[in-house]
């Protein structure tokens, strides 16, 4: 187990005649073991509807960033994701982070979730953002080996 790559074999979506692409998990193509807190830990993902934008987000944001998810788990208020880099680590955040907090803020908004939303109150900032969903700290970590994801645990 140890020193071995692992393979991921991912189906394309929306495409039933592709062959299935590979991606091994190697020193040379590490993956990222991503984990993002909501603000003050808020338990934001209670509720079903919201874990599906969340799941349709996760997914906007694969799309628009260009990198690959092989796992994730939406905990109460937080999430864990396992996914590829083809670019840097801040870039994946950006999109991450950057897709997931606006569409669970515009549900909220939409579903008149007052409380949760003046939780995730601040000052505005430069681009007049009043709501933050994640705390701002960085929490990736390489993976490119069996022994380093069994670490993780």
């Amino acid at each position: 187990m140890c020193g071995r790559s692992l393979t991921f074999r991912l189906l394309p979506l929306g495409y039933g005649a592709m062959p299935p692409l590979s991606f091994q998990i190697s020193r040379d193509t590490p993956a990222l073991f991503i984990t993002v807190v909501a603000k003050n830990r808020l338990p934001v993902f209670r509720l079903d509807n919201l874990k599906k934008v969340v799941c349709e987000a996760l997914n906007e944001a694969r799309k628009s960033g260009g990198f690959l998810i092989f796992a994730y788990v939406i905990m109460l208020e937080h999430l864990h994701l396992l996914t590829n880099q083809p670019k840097t680590s801040a870039e994946v955040l950006r999109y991450l982070k950057g897709i997931t907090a606006r569409r669970t803020i515009d549900y909220l908004r939409q579903n008149d979730f007052h409380s949760s939303l003046a939780k995730l109150q601040h000052e505005s900032w430069k681009r007049d953002h009043k709501y933050s969903l994640w705390q701002q700290e960085k929490n990736v970590f390489s993976v490119y080996s069996e022994r380093r994801c069994l670490w993780r645990r």
